[in-house]
C-alpha cells in the first residue's frame, strides 16, 4: 500500500515549532472603540434593533411586528441596556401620534431647557423633563374630528403607535427594565401626552397601555405635587372608563407608597375626592372598592388631609358609615356553638352478653378465627368512646366456648391471646389495642362496647322473655321475632285465648284474674279480671312489632343528659396563613383609624353643640363598631382596640 508523507507536529517539529512565530500579530484595539466590536446577540434581535432605528417604514413594520413577539414569549431576555437607543426609538414612534391629533410631531430637545427659548412650544425636553408640558400641550390646536372615521394612512400609522407602545409595556414588566426606563425623563413626558390625547375610542388602547407602563415603573420615579404627569392621573380619577379610573387610582397610590417623604397625595380637589368617596359604594366592585380604599388610606394618613375631609363633607354621613358596613365585606357564615351544658350518654353496659343456645349452636359449626369473629359481632359493636379491658373481653371468649354450656354439645377450640386481639382489631376498624400508663398499666381495647342483648348471624337482636314471679327463675325464652314473643306472653302466661278472626279474647273473667310478671312488675301484682286492661299493660312491655324482612340498626347509647348549647353566626373576613387581617374590611378600619388620628383637637363648633370632633365623626356609629368586633372575630381585637383609642381621646 502507497503512503503519501505528509508533515505533522510528529515528525516535523522544527517546522510546527516556527510556524506560529511566522503569524501576524493581531491588530491593536483601542479601549474607546469597544462600541464598534459586533453585539453578541441573535440575528433576528439585531434586525429588529436596527428595524427600529432606520425609520424606514417596512422595516419598522417588521421590527414591531416581531419585537412584540420577542417581548411577549421571551420578555426576560429582551432588555433595554442591551440595545442602544431601543427605548428612543420606540418613544419616538409613540410620540408620532401627535402628527395624527395635532398635525405636527413633537421636536426632541436635547439640550438643557434654559438653553432654549421658551417661546417655542413644541419642544420637549429629554434629558431633564419639560415643568410645563401641559401648557404646551394645552396649546396644541386638535386637528381630529369626533366621527372616528380613519384612511388607511391613518390606521397604518396609528397601529405603529400601539404597536411601540406594547412593546414598551411588554418589557417594562421585567422590573430592571421599568428601572431603566424610570431614568429616562423622555418617557414621563411621552406618557403624559398620550394621557392628555383626545378623549376618543381609538386611543384608548394607546392610553391603557401607558397606564400600564406608570404601573410598573411608578415605584422607581420621583414625583411632586406639580408634576404634569401627577397632575394627569389626579384628572383620570374623574374619567368614566373603568380601566383608566382603577390604573390612576392604583399608581397614585402606589406613588404615595414609595414616596412617603413626599407627600404627594395632598392638595387633591374636593370634586376628585368626591369621587373617590362614591367608589366606597360599589360593593359589586371588589377591584374598584379596594383601590379607592388604597387610595383613601394614602390620602388620610396626613392630618391637613384629615382637616380638608370634615371641612368639605359631612363625614358622619357621607363617609364613615360606609365604611363602617365594609367590616363584614367578604365575610363567610360560620356557626359557633357554645355548650352551656354538655351531652351526657349511658354508660355502657358492664356484662358481656352470653350467646343463647340457639346461637351457640350456630357459632360452633365455624372454624377459628371466623367464630370469634362471628362471637365478637354478635356481643359487640363499634362505639368510639367506649373502652373495655383485654383481660373481660378475653375471659368472656373463653367462658363461652371452653366449657360444655349445652349437654350434647362439645366445646370450641378457643384462640391464644395474642390471636384473639388481632381478630378484635380485624373485627371492627374503630378497635384499638392500648395500654395506659399509671401505677398499675391497664390493657384496654378502644373503640368497642358490649351490647344489651345479643343479635343473631343474620343482624336481629335477641328477644329474652322476662315473665317470672318474685322469687322464681324468669322463662327466660328467646325469639327473633316481636310478635312470636308476644304470641308466647299472651298464651303460655296470661292464658288469652286467640280468636279465629285474630286477636285474641279480652273479656272480663271474674273467676280468672290474671296479673302481671314481666321482668318483676310491680303495678299489678294483685290479679285482676279486667283481662283487656292487664292485656294492654302488659303489651307496654313488649318490643314494639316490626319488619322482619331486615335487621334493624343497633340503637345508640341512652343520652341521659341532653345537650344544651346556644348557637352564634359569625361572619369572619378573610386572614392569611398566620391569621393576620387582609382585605377591604380591614383596609376600611384602617381609614377610620387614620381619620381618628387626623381630627382637629379643637371642638366642633355651633353646628355640633361644640363636641369633640370624635364623637361627632363617629359617635352614631359606635354601636355598630361593636357589632360589627362581635360578629368578625377576624378584626375583633382591631376594632376594639380602634374604640379604644376613639373613648381615650374624647
Amino acid at each position: 500500500m502507497d503512503v503519501i508523507e505528509h508533515d505533522t507536529p510528529s515528525n516535523r517539529r522544527g517546522v510546527f515549532a516556527t510556524s506560529s512565530l511566522r503569524l501576524p500579530l493581531p491588530p491593536d484595539i483601542d479601549p474607546l472603540m469597544t462600541l464598534a466590536l459586533p453585539d453578541q446577540v441573535p440575528n433576528i434581535y439585531r434586525f429588529c434593533w436596527m428595524g427600529i432605528r432606520s425609520d424606514i417604514d417596512k422595516e419598522v413594520d417588521f421590527a414591531l411586528h416581531h419585537l412584540i413577539v420577542i417581548s411577549d414569549e421571551r420578555g426576560d431576555k429582551l432588555k433595554f441596556s442591551d440595545f442602544n437607543m431601543l427605548a428612543e426609538s420606540l418613544v419616538k414612534q409613540v410620540l408620532k401620534v401627535s402628527l395624527l391629533v395635532y398635525g405636527q410631531e413633537w421636536v426632541i430637545e436635547l439640550d438643557h431647557l434654559n438653553n432654549i427659548s421658551s417661546k417655542n412650544l413644541n419642544v420637549i425636553f429629554a434629558l431633564t423633563g419639560t415643568p410645563d408640558l401641559l401648557h404646551r400641550i394645552q396649546s396644541k390646536k386638535v386637528c381630529l374630528d369626533d366621527t372616528n372615521l380613519e384612511d388607511e394612512s391613518f390606521r397604518i400609522r396609528l397601529q405603529r403607535v400601539n404597536q411601540a407602545a406594547l412593546i414598551i409595556r411588554n418589557m417594562c414588566l421585567l422590573e430592571e427594565n421599568a428601572r431603566w426606563f424610570a431614568e429616562e425623563p423622555l418617557l414621563r413626558d411621552c406618557a403624559t401626552i398620550v394621557l392628555n390625547l383626545p378623549c376618543q375610542d381609538r386611543f384608548m388602547e394607546l392610553k391603557n397601555y401607558f397606564l400600564e407602563i406608570i404601573e410598573q415603573t411608578c415605584p422607581f420615579w420621583d414625583i411632586w405635587d406639580q408634576d404634569p404627569l401627577y397632575q394627569t392621573l389626579i384628572k383620570l380619577i374623574s374619567s368614566e372608563d373603568r380601566f383608566q379610573l382603577l390604573t390612576a387610582l392604583k399608581c397614585l397610590s402606589l406613588f404615595a407608597i414609595e414616596r412617603i417623604e413626599s407627600k404627594i397625595i395632598d392638595r387633591i380637589p374636593s370634586q376628585t375626592i368626591e369621587q373617590v368617596i362614591r367608589l366606597t359604594l360599589l360593593k359589586q366592585d371588589p377591584e374598584l372598592l379596594s383601590v379607592a380604599l388604597d387610595f383613601l388610606y394614602q390620602f388620610s394618613r396626613y392630618q391637613l388631609n384629615v382637616q380638608q375631609l370634615v371641612a368639605d363633607f359631612n363625614l358622619p354621613v357621607d363617609l364613615i358609615p360606609h365604611l363602617v358596613h365594609l367590616l363584614d365585606y367578604g365575610s363567610v357564615v360560620r356557626n359557633k356553638e357554645i355548650i352551656d351544658q354538655a351531652e351526657r350518654k349511658a354508660p355502657p353496659p358492664n356484662q358481656i352478653p352470653v350467646p343463647h343456645q340457639d346461637l351457640y349452636r350456630d357459632l360452633v359449626k365455624h372454624s377459628e378465627p371466623e367464630r370469634c369473629s362471628l362471637w365478637l359481632k354478635c356481643c359487640f359493636v363499634e362505639d368510639p368512646e367506649c373502652e373495655i379491658t383485654q383481660l373481660a373481653i378475653w375471659q368472656a371468649y373463653q367462658a363461652c366456648f371452653s366449657q360444655n354450656r349445652i349437654p350434647g354439645v362439645q366445646s370450641a377450640d378457643t384462640l391464644q391471646a395474642t390471636e384473639f386481639i388481632s381478630t378484635v382489631s380485624n373485627t371492627f376498624s374503630s378497635a384499638q389495642a392500648k395500654v395506659v400508663e399509671g401505677p398499675s398499666a391497664r390493657f384496654i381495647i378502644r373503640g368497642i362496647r358490649p351490647l344489651e342483648t345479643t343479635y343473631n348471624l343474620d343482624g336481629f337482636p335477641s328477644l329474652h322473655c322476662l315473665w317470672g314471679k318474685q322469687g322464681e327463675i324468669r322463662c327466660d325464652h328467646v325469639f327473633i321475632d316481636p310478635a312470636i314473643l308476644r304470641n308466647h306472653v299472651f298464651q303460655d302466661h296470661l292464658q288469652l285465648n286467640p280468636l279465629s278472626s285474630g286477636g285474641w279474647d279480652l273479656q272480663p273473667q271474674p273467676s280468672n284474674p290474671r296479673a302481671c310478671h314481666w321482668d318483676y312488675c310491680s303495678e299489678y301484682l294483685v290479679p285482676t279480671p279486667n283481662i283487656a286492661q292487664i292485656a294492654g299493660h302488659v303489651s307496654a312491655h313488649l318490643p314494639p312489632l316490626r319488619d322482619m324482612s331486615k335487621p334493624p340498626p343497633i340503637p345508640p347509647r341512652a343520652i341521659i343528659q341532653p345537650k344544651c348549647a346556644r348557637l352564634f353566626k359569625l361572619y369572619p373576613t378573610p386572614v392569611d396563613e398566620h391569621g393576620e387581617p387582609y382585605g377591604i374590611a380591614y383596609k376600611a378600619l384602617l381609614v377610620m383609624r387614620y381619620i381618628l388620628l387626623g381630627l382637629p383637637s379643637t371642638p366642633s363648633g355651633s353646628r355640633y353643640n361644640n363636641l369633640p370632633w370624635r364623637k361627632v365623626v363617629f359617635g352614631s356609629q359606635r354601636s355598630h363598631l361593636i357589632e360589627a368586633a362581635t360578629e368578625n372575630p377576624s378584626l375583633t381585637k382591631e376594632i376594639f382596640a380602634f374604640l379604644n383609642e376613639l373613648d381615650s381621646s374624647s
